[in-house]
């Protein structure tokens, strides 16, 4: 199978499980990792593992699954705040959160990217005949972003009132730097990946695929008087998944117990339900598109 996920007891008060005299960790730890061992057999080469447990075990957890797949097919774990208003503990603070903890069967599994969320699709507001996308800047910004981190990749556009293209030019190795090998004509413009105080950055994309792609840029002149080219950024086929999930429908107090008192007005089936979205994600990122839990409402 391409996915196994199981949410053992956690051991704590709220749902204990049957243990011997002061040997409650350590039948814990036999009970689980009997169960581990034998999801192996059952999971695909491409397949994932994904334990649920909270702070009480997660440290055992954890070394019981390094144990059974090997250290290096641990893939991550996940914060889940399955609680947003918290629990009272102990320590003195309100627990809101658990863990979700990933493995895969060997080194061909991997974790997949989810879908994008409405929120996040709605940025992409233009359209053109290849799908939505949305105009971001081609000077790189932030981290890495001047010309010493990347030489090849500052270099001139031409620009006219009707087109943009990347001159011929070539590489000066000793330089480190572009050699151009033709004049701008006299109704182009020369420009650079120059920021607004002045400091040489570098663009996104490199020489050939500058070349290639000019039909996916626009140059603006801002009220500076600079021209700044933009290009064409498409949404991704999906998103990475993070290590933390905060959005308010991993909530199992509303996308768990609340959804089966829905179903069973008269009594509770189930104790300590999850999210089915929580469910879900864990699911898609093992690689099924299309999980059994779809729809709950």
């Amino acid at each position: 199978v391409k996915c196994i996920y199981i949410d053992p007891p956690y051991n704590t008060d709220a749902s204990p499980i049957m243990y011997k005299n002061d040997y409650r960790r350590s039948s814990w730890v036999c009970l689980i990792e009997s169960r581990l061992k034998l999801s192996v057999p059952y999971l695909s080469e491409t397949g994932i593992l994904c334990v649920t447990v909270d702070d009480f075990q997660q440290k055992e957890l954890h070394s019981l699954m390094e144990n059974v797949f090997g250290r290096p097919n641990i893939l991550g774990t996940v914060v889940i705040r399955n609680n947003p208003s918290g629990r009272p503990a102990q320590t003195g603070f309100s627990v809101s959160h658990e863990y979700a903890i990933f493995a895969g069967a060997g080194r061909k599994a991997t974790i997949k990217k989810l879908k994008r969320s409405e929120s996040q699709n709605k940025r992409y507001k233009q359209l053109d005949e290849q799908g939505p996308f949305m105009w971001e800047l081609l000077r790189k910004r932030g981290s890495d972003s001047e010309r010493k981190d990347s030489p090849r990749l500052y270099y001139p556009f031409y620009v006219s009132k009707d087109s943009i293209r990347v001159p011929e030019m070539k590489w000066q190795e000793e330089r480190r730097s572009w050699t151009v090998k033709e004049e701008p004509r006299d109704d182009e413009v020369v420009v650079y990946p120059i920021d607004e105080s002045g400091i040489e950055r570098r663009w996104r994309w490199g020489v050939e695929r500058a070349r290639k792609n000019c039909h996916e840029l626009k140059v603006i002149k801002n009220p500076h008087g600079n021209y700044v080219v933009y290009y064409k950024y498409r949404p991704p086929d999906g998103i990475m998944p993070t290590t933390t999930w905060i959005d308010p429908k991993y909530s199992a107090t509303e996308h768990g117990t609340g959804l089966l008192k829905t179903f069973f007005a008269e009594y509770d089936p189930f104790s300590f339900p999850k999210s089915v979205y929580a469910v879900e994600d864990c699911i898609r990122i093992s690689g099924l598109d299309n999980p059994i839990i779809r729809n709950p409402v």
